[in-house]
């Protein structure tokens, strides 16, 4: 697959009789694209290089004008492990980078702002708003879990305490009968 993505980015190299003959800016567009799709391996754990390395790719790449939509993927996937595996400072920050470094390339790139660049605006305030949603999302389930158990060992007390407290009653009653039933023995064996 990498490999078809690779040929896909270098545009079809020309194939001469000498060879296949390569240009440097697709060659260099080629190992772009890999080191951002390699990177997104470790999205797990290291979102934050990740996000770095592949958004890095992706500027270079579309500053050098062979940005691929694949590779305009990459960072945000990364951005979104970045939103769901960090706090929100952290993410935000990475989020903005992001915008910024578009921002970059679109200036850096003669000619009027295009759709392309808020299109990727939206997919990054989009792609930072789902990891940030599951984040939390993960954060109130793991409070609610956590309340849950906390709502079963005090329900575990309290009936533990209700069971003590009904054995005590037993007890106390069992106590006043058998000294009732003493007191009548005793009584009636000094009458005889």
């Amino acid at each position: 697959v990498l490999g078809l993505l690779v040929y896909r980015t270098l545009e079809g190299p020309e194939i001469s009789a000498g060879g296949i003959r390569l240009d440097v800016g697709n060659t260099f567009a080629a190992a772009l694209l890999l080191a951002a799709m390699i990177s997104l391996i470790w999205h797990r754990r290291a979102s934050v290089p990740v996000l770095v390395v592949s958004g890095a790719a992706f500027l270079l790449s579309d500053l050098i004008g062979s940005a691929t939509p694949l590779l305009a993927f990459a960072p945000l996937m990364a951005l979104y492990a970045v939103a769901v595996n960090n706090a929100l400072s952290v993410s935000a920050l990475g989020a903005a980078a992001l915008a910024v470094g578009a921002l970059t390339t679109a200036v850096a790139n003669p000619g009027p702002l295009d759709d392309d660049f808020l299109d990727y605006l939206l997919s990054v305030g989009t792609a930072w708003l789902l990891g940030y949603g599951v984040r939390l999302n993960r954060a109130r389930t793991s409070l609610l879990a956590e309340q849950a158990a906390q709502l079963t060992r005090e329900h575990a007390a309290k009936t533990q305490a209700a069971v003590r407290q009904e054995q005590t009653r037993i007890a106390r009653e069992l106590h006043d009968i058998v000294a009732h039933c003493v007191v009548v023995m005793v009584a009636q064996a000094g009458a005889s």
